[in-house]
């Protein structure tokens, strides 16, 4: 796995994070539990993030192939 996708990958579960921060409730042994009290609202506002995360991506390709394209 190259720093890229390491990279994605952290991007991505920390704005996975955010989405469900707040439908997420303490459960025993420390560990939350996911309580979709709105499926929707829950499912809207992770394709926003991952519209938003593909927006970036795409940013990023687009600067490698540029800096590709340079002489150096």
């Amino acid at each position: 796995m190259d720093y890229w996708s390491l990279l994605a990958r952290q991007r991505s579960n920390e704005a996975k994070a955010r989405a469900l921060s707040p439908i997420l409730r303490r459960a025993g042994g420390g560990r939350a539990t996911p309580v979709l009290a709105d499926a929707g609202r829950t499912i809207a506002a992770l394709r926003q993030e991952n519209a938003r995360q593909q927006a970036e991506i795409d940013v990023l390709r687009g600067e490698i192939a540029d800096l590709r394209g340079r002489p150096s």
